[in-house]
């Protein structure tokens, strides 16, 4: 229990840090948060047909997406990713 309350006291930290940071910087150079677009996982692929891979894509993405919430950022650039040829073939027999 130590532990998790160790990690989770550690990540608050860094959610403090990118907070302070973006804070700097929108201040610094004169952006608004509607200027700053993050950019999503390159691994995210929630058009997967195997379940594993959608489900861990998904929790990615909601992750991000909290992330930018906490941030105060509306926008977010991801790539959902692709069904894979097994899906388009499927999809071609219909």
């Amino acid at each position: 229990m130590v532990f998790v309350q160790h990690v989770i006291d550690c990540v608050s930290f860094l959610c403090i840090i990118l907070i302070c940071s973006l804070t700097l910087f929108t201040q610094t150079y004169g952006y608004s948060p509607n200027m700053v677009v993050p950019h999503g996982s390159y691994l995210l692929n929630c058009g997967s047909s195997d379940p594993k891979i959608l489900h861990e894509s998904r929790e990615s993405l909601v992750d991000d997406l909290q992330r930018c919430r906490l941030l105060g950022l509306p926008h977010f650039n991801f790539h959902p990713g692709t069904a894979g040829a097994s899906s388009l073939f499927m999809y071609l027999l219909v």
